[in-house]
């Protein structure tokens, strides 16, 4: 039972944690200044811009998330998946009264800008998990 305690308040505080870090990476994605050649690859500004947030974006994401993953998949195991699917989900819970902002009277692309990032939030992390899962083990004896 103690055990069964310990699980859950590490995964609260992974879950609080992850949620801080996940804001400041994603805040600070957003605040880097886009340079002018990235600006002339494109044929408008607002491509550039849109290409510029939407790739930066996803790396803070994943650059958040794979930590998180390893900590995870090493804490939580064959359960890893459905815990960061559930701190994932929390972080979710939060966005939804939002959502409707983020698709009403907008054009299409931001839609679908807005739509691949909720993706990103609820999918990074179970699919790190997945993959650190996924790995080899490093335990090279085979016994008798």
């Amino acid at each position: 039972m103690a055990r069964r305690i310990a699980l859950v308040v590490t995964a609260l505080a992974t879950a609080w944690i992850y949620w801080y870090v996940f804001i400041a990476a994603v805040g600070y994605a957003a605040a880097l200044p886009i340079p002018t050649r990235w600006l002339s690859i494109f044929p408008t500004r607002q491509s550039a811009v849109l290409t510029w947030m939407v790739t930066w974006h996803t790396l803070a994401v994943l650059i958040v998330s794979v930590p998180f993953g390893l900590l995870i998949q090493r804490v939580y195991g064959r359960r890893g998946i459905i815990v960061a699917f559930l701190v994932t989900l929390a972080m979710f819970a939060f966005e939804i009264p939002y959502l409707g902002e983020l698709f009403r009277g907008k054009p299409p692309r931001l839609q679908l800008v807005a739509l691949f990032d909720q993706l990103k939030l609820i999918g990074m992390l179970p699919l790190s998990v997945w993959l650190f899962a996924r790995l080899p083990s490093n335990n090279r004896w085979r016994g008798p």
